[in-house]
């Protein structure tokens, strides 16, 4: 599996992090607020962990470094992805060749409250 980060989405992701600690984690939120199909029990976003976390285990490649995701989230995500910066819309989005996987990501910390 591998993550492709466009130049836009780097340049959010160094903003985020140079601000805050932690390493960066995708993580399937089923708190989510928001109507989707039936079939959806959460969306992607991503979360920025401890530098131990050990729930993260699972390691996506991508070409800024190493992306985390819980080993039960993996399943849901293909194999070849990108993560791309909207900056109009102030918003990440990822993607893979067949669609949109989500397209509103919110960054959160450790306590689930969204980083700017």
């Amino acid at each position: 599996m591998y993550l492709n980060v466009t130049d836009s989405a780097k340049k959010r992701l160094e903003k985020i992090t140079d601000s805050h600690d932690g390493k960066v984690a995708l993580y399937y939120n089923e708190g989510f607020k928001g109507t989707y199909a039936c079939s959806i029990r959460g969306v992607f976003t991503l979360k920025l962990i401890s530098n131990d976390s050990t729930e993260y285990a699972q390691v996506i490649d991508s070409n800024v470094g190493p992306f985390y995701i819980d080993r039960t989230d993996y399943g849901e995500l293909t194999e070849k992805m990108t993560l791309d910066y909207n900056k109009p819309r102030n918003v990440l989005s990822l993607r893979s060749p067949y669609g949109i996987i989500a397209d509103n990501m919110d960054v959160l910390d450790e306590d689930d409250k969204k980083v700017y």
